[in-house]
């Protein structure tokens, strides 16, 4: 049965129990799901795609990144996030990996205003050439990442930009997310609600 009508009732949902990783940084959320290298990396509440707050990383001295370990799988997963970048001349990295730190799907902003991923031994542009703007979210999808075929569909904001985009390299198994940022002190970025999640060639009726 279904009540309503009790305003004392506390919210039940949670994308911590529904997805394989999930995090937005609201609420009590810190960022301990997150191993941290370098400084600055901080929880804000100056920006935020989604709610009130995000995961800051302010590049000063040294390299720096954040990563996520979730459970190792090999089926097909969804693996969504969304960044803003500071800047349109310094480079911020996306990569999924394996334990071993071997990356799949590999997805950056360039320095020079182009979204674009690492495939075939190099970087290049989406089949869809897509630049990107400074101070703006975007909602990134990458769509059936598949250890049995190595390779990925990439969505931004909803809309196909590259199909059957080749991993990096090869993996057996997916589990861990990582942000990684420039060499250029200064350069800022914000990653908000993050989520991996297994997926379906169809939604399920």
């Amino acid at each position: 049965y279904m009540y309503y009508g009790n305003a004392a009732a506390t919210i039940a949902s949670s994308g911590t129990n529904t997805f394989i990783f999930f995090d937005d940084f609201e609420g009590a959320s810190d960022l301990s799901k997150f191993t941290i290298a370098g400084a600055t990396v901080s929880r804000v509440n100056t920006q935020s795609d989604n709610g009130s707050w995000s995961m800051s990383m302010v590049r000063t001295t040294g390299a720096i990144s954040a990563t996520a370990t979730y459970t190792t799988t090999t089926a097909p997963t969804i693996v969504e996030y969304s960044v803003r970048p500071g800047q349109t001349n310094h480079l911020w990295e996306m990569q999924v990996i394996n334990s071993a730190s071997t990356i799949g799907p590999r997805m950056r902003f360039n320095n020079a205003a182009a979204v674009q991923r690492f495939s075939g031994g190099a970087w290049g542009a989406l089949s869809t050439p897509t630049s990107y703007s400074a101070n703006t979210w975007y909602r990134f999808s990458l769509n059936n990442v598949s250890v049995s075929t190595d390779t990925y569909n990439i969505y931004i904001g909803g809309a196909l930009k590259n199909s059957s985009t080749a991993f990096a390299s090869g993996l057996a198994n997916v589990g861990k997310i990582k942000f990684l940022g420039p060499s250029t002190n200064g350069s800022t970025l914000f990653v908000d609600v993050v989520k991996i999640r297994l997926y379906a060639a169809s939604i399920p009726s």
